[in-house]
C-alpha cells in the first residue's frame, strides 16, 4: 500500500498529518527495526533535554508540545503542481513559476507573507526552504537577503515579466474577488434547494476552487511586483547616494 506522502508504504496516522513546508515538524525516519516517526526543527533553548530525541542522522530533535500541530512535507513544488496533485495552494513558502510570452524566459519566485519575496530563486535557496525548519521571521529574513542580491537590472526584468503577466488575464483581481463572491452566494442558494442535483454544487465548488487558485496566483504576482519594484527604488536611491559621495 503506497501512501501519496511516502513511497514507504501506508503509515497510520502519518498519513492524517498536513503539509505544510514552512511548519514542518515531523517526518518518516527509516531505522533497523522499521519505520517511525519523528520530529524535525531546532531544539529551543527551552526544551527539555530530556524530552528531545536524537534522530537518526544524531542531530536534536526538538519536542512536541501539548496541543501543538503535527505537519509533514509532501516536497517542494510549485503551486501549480500543488494544486494539481493536492487540490490546494500553500499559503507560505508558495512557489510560482510563469513565463514571459513576450520574450519566453522562464521566471520564479517564493512568496512569503508581509508581501516579502524570493525572487528567481537558486537551487541552494529552495533546499534550504525544504530542508532547514527555520522560523517564519528567519525564512523571510533570508528570502529578503537572496532578492537584495539581484542587480537592478534582473529586478526590473522581473517586475516587467509580472507586469506583462498580470495584463494577460482577462480579468482584474478585484473582478475574480467579485466573482468569486457570486459563486459563493450560486452555492448556498444550491445547497438550500432540496431538489438541487449533487452535479450542479460539485460544478459551483470546481468553479470556485478554480478561481481560489486565480486568485492566489494574482496575489502572488501583484505582491511580487510590488517588492521588486521597492527593491528596485531602495537601490537606486543607495546608488545615487553613492555617486554624490564620489
Amino acid at each position: 500500500f503506497i501512501s501519496r506522502a511516502s513511497e514507504v508504504g501506508m503509515i497510520p496516522i502519518y498519513d492524517l498529518l498536513n503539509h505544510h513546508n514552512g511548519k514542518r515538524n515531523a517526518k518518516l525516519s527509516i531505522a533497523e527495526d522499521g519505520v517511525r516517526l519523528v520530529t524535525v526543527g531546532k531544539v529551543e533553548e527551552d526544551d527539555d533535554d530530556d524530552n528531545n530525541d536524537d534522530n537518526n542522522d544524531g542531530k536534536r530533535n526538538h519536542t512536541i508540545r501539548r496541543g501543538e500541530q503535527l505537519y509533514l512535507s509532501y516536497g517542494l513544488k510549485t503551486s501549480s503542481n500543488m494544486y494539481r496533485d493536492y487540490g490546494f495552494v500553500e499559503d507560505w513558502p508558495s512557489c510560482w513559476n510563469f513565463a514571459d510570452s513576450t520574450t519566453g524566459d522562464n521566471y520564479a519566485f517564493v512568496s512569503f507573507e508581509k508581501g516579502i519575496a524570493a525572487i528567481n530563486p537558486s537551487a541552494d535557496f529552495l533546499r534550504y526552504i525544504w530542508q532547514s525548519n527555520e522560523s517564519q521571521e528567519e525564512y523571510e529574513e533570508s528570502a529578503g537577503w537572496h532578492s537584495e542580491s539581484l542587480s537592478v537590472v534582473d529586478l526590473e526584468r522581473f517586475a516587467g515579466a509580472v507586469r506583462s503577466r498580470l495584463g494577460e488575464f482577462a480579468t482584474t483581481l478585484g473582478e475574480d474577488r467579485k466573482l468569486l463572491f457570486a459563486e459563493e452566494q450560486a452555492l448556498l442558494v444550491a445547497s438550500s434547494i432540496s431538489s438541487s442535483s449533487g452535479d450542479t454544487t460539485n460544478r459551483i465548488e470546481d468553479v470556485m476552487s478554480a478561481m481560489n487558485y486565480r486568485i492566489a496566483f494574482k496575489s502572488a504576482l501583484t505582491s511580487s511586483y510590488i517588492y521588486a519594484e521597492s527593491m528596485v527604488a531602495a537601490k537606486t536611491r543607495g546608488n545615487d547616494a553613492i555617486k554624490q559621495e564620489l
